[in-house]
C-alpha cells in the first residue's frame, strides 16, 4: 500500500495502481530523422533495468550503415551510471555518441517524453491488469500502435488530381 497525507498527522490508504508486482519497466528510443521514423522499445518485467541492460539495448539499436548513433539521453541515474560512463570510449570507438541533456530539461529538447505521456494516457488508459503477462502484452500493444502510428505518417498519401 502507499499512504497519501490527507492532513497533518493523519494517513488515509491508497490502493497501489498494480499490486503483487504487476509492474513493467521500458527503454525506448525513437529515430524522427532517419528516412522513416521507428520506435525500438525494450520491457522489463523483473525490476529495474540495469545498466549492462541498457548499453545492451543501445547496441541492439538500428543504424543506418556508415552512419554514427547519436542518442539525446536525460540525467536517469541509469544513464550517468558508473558502468555506461566507463562504456562511454568503448561506444565512442563504435561511433555511438551518448549525449545528457542538462538536468531538468524541458520536454521539448527531449522527443521520447511526448511519445511516453501518450501511450501513458491514451493507449494504456486501464490502470490495473490480471497478470503481469496481460500488463506486458497491452504495454508492447501500445508500443506497437505508436510505431505504426510514427510509420503511417510518413507513408506519402496519394491525392487525386483533376
Amino acid at each position: 500500500m502507499t499512504y497519501s497525507w490527507v492532513k497533518r498527522g493523519e494517513r488515509k490508504r491508497m490502493p497501489y495502481e498494480n499490486p503483487q508486482n504487476r509492474r513493467v519497466n521500458v527503454l525506448a528510443a525513437v529515430d524522427l530523422q532517419g528516412p522513416a521514423p521507428t520506435l525500438t522499445w525494450a520491457v522489463e518485467t523483473h525490476g529495474a533495468f540495469v545498466a549492462e541492460q541498457f548499453l545492451d539495448f543501445v547496441h541492439k539499436l538500428p543504424r543506418l550503415p556508415d552512419k554514427p548513433l547519436v542518442l539525446v539521453l536525460d540525467n536517469g541515474s541509469l544513464h550517468v551510471s558508473r558502468v555506461v560512463t566507463a562504456a562511454l570510449p568503448a561506444l565512442r570507438q563504435e561511433r555511438i555518441y551518448l549525449y545528457r541533456l542538462p538536468p531538468y530539461s524541458s520536454a521539448e529538447l527531449n522527443a521520447i517524453e511526448p511519445i511516453f505521456g501518450a501511450i501513458k494516457h491514451h493507449d494504456l488508459v486501464r490502470r490495473r491488469y490480471e497478470t503481469l503477462a496481460d500488463l506486458e502484452a497491452a504495454v508492447d500493444a501500445a508500443f506497437t500502435r505508436y510505431d505504426q502510428k510514427l510509420a503511417a505518417k510518413t507513408r506519402p498519401q496519394s491525392r487525386l488530381s483533376a
